[in-house]
C-alpha cells in the first residue's frame, strides 16, 4: 500500500518483472495439481466423474494464470462439512442461491427474505464458522442446505469453497451468488420473479448476467451507527448516479470508480473492481475465477443487474 501510493513506477517495473516468471510458476502449478489431484480422488469429497471434469477445468484455467493455484488447493482440500438439509428435495430446473457468510445473522435475515420475495426457492449456504446466532438460524431454515468450514478466511481460499459447492450441486444449473450484505435487482423485479429474467437472459443463448455493485448510502456520516435490523431502502436510499468508468479486459467489462474511488480513494490510480456476474449457468469447463469473473470469460454480457 506503501509503495502504491509514493513510488508506483517502481510498483509498476516490480509486477513487470514478476510477469517474466510464468513460465516457472506453469511448471510449479502443474507439479503441485498433481499431488492435488490424486488426494482429491482419494478423498471421496466429490465422485469421480466430478473430480475428472474439474481437474481437467482448473488445468486449463491455470495456463493463463497459474499464480491463482490457491484457489484449486483450497477446492481440493477444504472439508465443507453439511449440517443442515433442506426439506424439499433439489429442484434442479430452479435457481440454487448461494453464500458464503460470517457472523452477520441481522443482514442475512434481511437478504434470505429479499431473496424468498424474488422466487428464489432453495439455498445452499457455506457458514465460516459463526459464533454470534447466524449458523443456528441457517440450520432452522427449511429452504436451505447449510454447509461449514472452520478453515480461517482468504479470498482465494473462499473462492475453492464456492467451486467446490458447485461441484456439488453440478453443471447445466442456475446459480444466483450473493454476498450478505448484497440485494440482487433488475428492472420491474417487483412485478417479475427472477424464473421470467431467468428465461430471458436464456432466449438472447446468454449464460450469465452482470451486475454493478451500488454502493447505497444515508445522509449521516460516513461512519454513524445504525441498525442492521433497518431495511436498506429506509435510510440508504442514495447512490452515485454518474461517477463511475466502465472500459474493458481480458476478463470482459471492467466497472470501477462510484463513492469507493470519489471518497475513498480519490488520490490512487486505480479504485476497486465494481462488477460482478451473480446470476450464472453452470456450464462444461465453468469455474468461478473470484465474486468478480466466471472463467471462460465473455465480452458480449450486458450489465442487466445491480447489487
Amino acid at each position: 500500500y506503501f509503495l502504491e501510493n509514493h513510488l508506483p513506477g517502481l510498483v509498476k517495473r516490480l509486477v513487470t518483472i514478476r510477469s517474466w516468471l510464468k513460465p516457472l510458476d506453469c511448471w510449479t502449478t502443474q507439479r503441485l495439481s498433481v499431488k492435488l489431484a490424486a488426494q482429491l480422488a482419494e478423498s471421496g469429497i466429490l465422485s469421480a466423474e466430478l473430480a475428472t471434469d474439474w481437474n481437467a477445468a482448473f488445468r486449463t484455467y491455470h495456463r493463463e494464470f497459474p499464480r491463482n493455484y490457491p484457489i484449486y488447493a483450497s477446492f481440493c482440500t477444504s472439508q465443507l462439512d453439511r449440517i443442515a438439509r433442506r426439506k424439499s428435495p433439489d429442484l434442479i430446473d430452479q435457481v440454487l442461491g448461494i453464500c458464503v457468510v460470517k457472523n452477520d445473522l441481522e443482514r442475512m435475515k434481511l437478504v434470505i427474505e429479499h431473496y424468498r420475495t424474488l422466487g428464489v426457492l432453495q439455498f445452499a449456504i457455506i457458514d465460516n464458522d459463526s459464533t454470534d446466532g447466524t449458523k443456528d438460524w441457517l440450520t432452522n431454515q427449511p429452504d436451505m442446505d447449510v454447509y461449514v468450514v472452520t478453515t480461517p478466511f482468504s479470498s482465494q481460499r473462499k473462492y475453492g469453497w464456492i467451486n467446490q459447492l458447485l461441484a456439488r450441486y453440478g453443471r447445466n444449473r442456475w446459480y444466483l451468488y450473493f454476498d450478505s450484505d448484497e440485494r440482487f435487482v433488475y428492472p420491474d423485479l417487483e412485478n417479475k420473479p427472477i424464473a421470467r429474467l431467468i428465461a430471458q437472459v436464456e432466449r438472447h443463448q446468454l449464460d450469465r448476467l452482470g451486475a454493478v455493485m451500488l454502493d447505497m448510502y444515508s445522509d449521516q456520516a460516513i461512519y454513524a451507527k445504525t441498525p442492521r435490523t433497518q431495511p436498506i431502502t429506509a435510510d440508504y436510499c442514495y447512490f452515485d448516479s454518474d461517477s463511475y468508468e466502465i472500459s474493458q479486459s481480458r476478463r470482459g467489462t471492467v466497472i470501477k470508480d462510484g463513492p469507493r474511488k470519489r471518497v475513498f480513494s480519490a488520490e490512487l490510480d486505480d479504485s476497486p473492481l465494481l462488477i460482478k456476474y451473480p446470476l450464472f449457468f453452470l456450464r462444461e469447463g465453468m469455474i468461478s475465477e473470484s465474486v468478480h469473473y466466471l472463467y471462460p470469460f465473455r465480452h458480449d454480457i450486458p450489465v442487466g443487474s445491480a447489487l
